[in-house]
């Protein structure tokens, strides 16, 4: 598993200001895990210092810079590790007092939103929707309420082919020399122009800012949930969960895009629904790996696997596959004896 989150939510307590804010972000990490850790350790003690003083008109700057400096200190230290490969994609969420969203992303891990109180009417949203109500011939579903508050980072769409183009680096079946899928990310420095040695692959992040009202609802998600799932099925799904149970939505969703919309890659979801105040805080599920049992070839929570195979290190099989070995290791037993 190559990915990994941040939820913090004291992450910024101000006692001169009165500010209270969480962070939370998924790391997407590819060649390695080491990029998507060294994000996960290192992003919030990048961040933290940059907002302070806080002042709202510097959040937006504070996020740019942190992407920034990580990027910077990121090539230092694997340089000095002598790590040759590795990235990541990044999609950061930083909640002031439960009412302000400040997003910041770069490469294919997304942020989609719910609006409880206003109908947003996204032209971005409602592309994505009548993709996949095409694909599988389906009505289109209401959308309106629904916003994406960040932007794909691929080298073949037009906003990064000309900036792709014109450093002298070529995109071939929709990937970046025909082999990375994305045009920005931390890391991936061995992608820098053979003539004026600059990156190609760049750290810059998309970055949006809204208000939030109480009920809410935002999914921060990498490209192992949003290449199968659209936008207005994720949220849906995530209304329809936070009524059974709400401490499982994220696993669900999780599940939901392995078992049903067959995703092969890894899938990290964060779920937040806006709560009354800072007091009474947001309903938050954590991202879970799932395991794929080595015999019936399905999808489980970690729970499915019974205590003995979890001493001994063994969660390939679940449990209810080791019963039925065990009960037919039992039943030759008996046979043989008769």
């Amino acid at each position: 598993m190559e990915d990994t989150h941040i939820i913090d939510t004291s992450f910024l307590v101000t006692e001169l200001d009165g500010v209270n804010a969480s962070l939370f972000a998924i790391f997407d990490g590819h060649s390695g895990p080491f990029v998507s850790k060294y994000l996960q350790e290192n992003f919030p003690l990048v961040l933290r210092p940059l907002l302070q003083p806080f002042r709202f008109d510097n959040i937006e700057k504070a996020l740019d810079e942190a992407f920034y400096r990580c990027n910077q200190q990121l090539q230092v230290e694997m340089l000095a590790r002598k790590i040759e490969r590795g990235g990541s994609t990044a999609v950061v969420l930083l909640l002031v007092e439960n009412s302000f969203a400040f997003f910041a992303n770069c490469g294919d891990s997304e942020a989609v939103g719910y609006a409880s109180q206003k109908k947003i009417c996204s032209k971005y949203v409602q592309q994505n929707t009548r993709k996949w109500s095409k694909r599988f011939d389906d009505a289109m579903p209401d959308d309106s309420q629904i916003y994406c508050a960040s932007l794909k980072h691929r080298p073949h769409y037009d906003y990064e082919y000309c900036r792709v183009v014109n450093t002298g680096a070529f995109v071939y079946k929709k990937r970046l020399g025909g082999y990375l899928a994305l045009s920005r990310s931390f890391g991936d420095f061995e992608y820098r122009s053979a003539n004026t040695g600059q990156q190609i692959v760049i750290a810059d992040p998309y970055i949006q800012s809204r208000e939030v009202s109480v009920d809410d609802i935002i999914i921060l998600g990498c490209d192992g949930l949003w290449d199968v799932c659209s936008y207005t099925d994720a949220v849906n799904e995530a209304k329809k969960w936070l009524l059974k149970t709400p401490s499982n939505v994220a696993c669900a969703l999780t599940l939901n895009a392995i078992n049903i919309c067959g995703s092969t890659d890894n899938v990290s979801v964060i779920i937040l629904r806006i709560g009354k105040g800072f007091d009474n805080p947001s309903v938050i599920t954590t991202p879970i790996i799932p395991f794929k049992c080595s015999s019936c070839c399905i999808t489980y929570l970690p729970n499915c696997f019974s205590n003995r195979q979890k001493k001994m290190g063994n969660s390939k099989r679940c449990a209810r596959c080791v019963s039925m070995s065990e009960q037919r290791k039992i039943t030759n037993k008996t046979t043989k004896k008769r």
